[in-house]
């Protein structure tokens, strides 16, 4: 897996940006890699769009059970 380095200016994602959140690990499930070390804190909001960050546990997978119960887990992760 290859990796890019960019400077993202942001803001920490909260429960306002469920949905960006979503969007992205689910993009990022739709090409076959779970994140495997997801956190509110693995997220930043940029223009609008949720930013994933820190993929060193990252890994390819077609585990569809697994991808599910990762994007299942990101309502808790913004929960108090």
């Amino acid at each position: 897996m290859g990796f890019l380095i960019k400077n993202v200016i942001g803001r920490r994602a909260t429960i306002r940006d469920l949905d960006a959140c979503r969007e992205t690990v689910q993009r990022l499930h739709d090409l076959g890699v779970l994140h495997n070390d997801l956190n509110k804190n693995k997220f930043l909001i940029s223009k609008g769009k949720a930013v994933l960050v820190d993929f060193e546990c990252a890994e390819r997978s077609e585990d569809e059970d697994a991808m599910w119960r990762e994007l299942a887990s990101l309502e808790n992760m913004f929960s108090p």
